[in-house]
């Protein structure tokens, strides 16, 4: 081996213990959705079932929709359907938080940093592969994801900014994920979904934790005036989502499929909300991701007008 090999490869870097016990809860957390034993493979009817009840399917609850879906069949189509649309969704945030995973381990020299970003690919991955198998078992194939959704992805990861990556998927797609899973664990009919989002909500709820950390370390070493501009990016990013992730106008094609004009459901819950399109179960979502982000260091009086109502 040449001195330039060598090289390469020297000093060794240093270890730190930030993230141990994470490294050691992740190998008391190992499952995967290939292992049928831990799951409830009953079958579920589709066309009789309604996954969750109405207020999680805030549409349902509208005049013009009620018009159109006269029969519960139709009923319990439109929620499972909206259903596929938040579990396609969140498999396309776990796929895009494995690549974010993987880029954290190139982006330290600490080797407990790197330890703890690949068991987080790997639990990402792992959920990734679950969310697949479930909606290929439930409904076949995912739909295309929520625009507003992709588009945020997309924001992250050509930001060129490390930081911006970190706050983007760490904080705002995990604090997301943790509020989505809540509200899905809590209400879904499916017993195999249930079990599935437990087992996922584990894993997260440890990302979001380690999340905190990587942000610390991120900010520690930002000029004042990058951390204002970083601040600034969030609380955007978190305004465009609050307001347009669940926004039936997201999904027109959805509403289409039903004779529905997804406009006409937007203007009858805004003058339920004075003016606000903010479902309930939305709400809860949105507040557990802003909370995230106040753990994270990145609310201040600069931008906490942005996380007004949810904290």
């Amino acid at each position: 081996m040449s001195n330039e090999q060598v090289n390469r490869w020297e000093p060794h870097p240093a270890r730190s213990d930030s993230y141990d016990q994470a490294i050691l809860a992740a190998d008391r957390r190992a499952w995967h959705p290939l292992n049928a034993e831990l799951f409830d493979l009953s079958p579920f009817d589709m066309d009789q079932t309604p996954m969750l009840p109405p207020h999680m399917v805030v549409a349902l609850e509208t005049n013009c929709v009620s018009e159109y879906l006269s029969t519960p069949q139709l009923r319990t189509r439109f929620t499972n359907e909206t259903v596929r649309i938040y579990l396609s969704d969140i498999l396309l945030g776990e796929r895009a938080a494995m690549l974010h995973a993987l880029r954290l381990c190139g982006a330290t020299q600490d080797l407990g940093a790197q330890e703890n970003a690949a068991n987080q690919a790997r639990e990402e991955a792992r959920h990734a592969a679950a969310f697949t198998l479930y909606i290929a078992r439930r409904w076949g194939e995912p739909v295309s994801p929520t625009p507003i959704f992709s588009d945020f992805l997309d924001d992250i990861a050509t930001s060129g900014s490390l930081a911006k990556e970190i706050a983007g998927m760490q904080v705002l797609v995990e604090g997301l994920a943790m509020g989505i899973f809540a509200a899905l664990e809590g209400e879904l009919c499916d017993q195999l979904g249930k079990q599935l989002i437990r087992l996922v909500m584990a894993d997260e709820a440890s990302h979001l934790k380690t999340g905190v950390t990587w942000m610390e370390g991120a900010l520690h070493t930002l000029p004042a005036a990058q951390c204002v501009e970083l601040e600034a990016w969030t609380a955007h990013q978190f305004v465009r989502l609050s307001r347009g992730l669940f926004a039936p106008t997201q999904r027109p094609e959805h509403y289409a499929c039903f004779g529905i004009d997804p406009r006409q459901v937007v203007r009858e819950l805004r003058r339920r909300g004075n003016g606000r399109l903010q479902p309930s179960a939305a709400a809860t979502i949105f507040r557990t991701a802003a909370k995230a982000v106040q753990r994270a260091g990145l609310i201040s009086s600069r931008t906490e007008r942005a996380y007004a109502g949810f904290l």
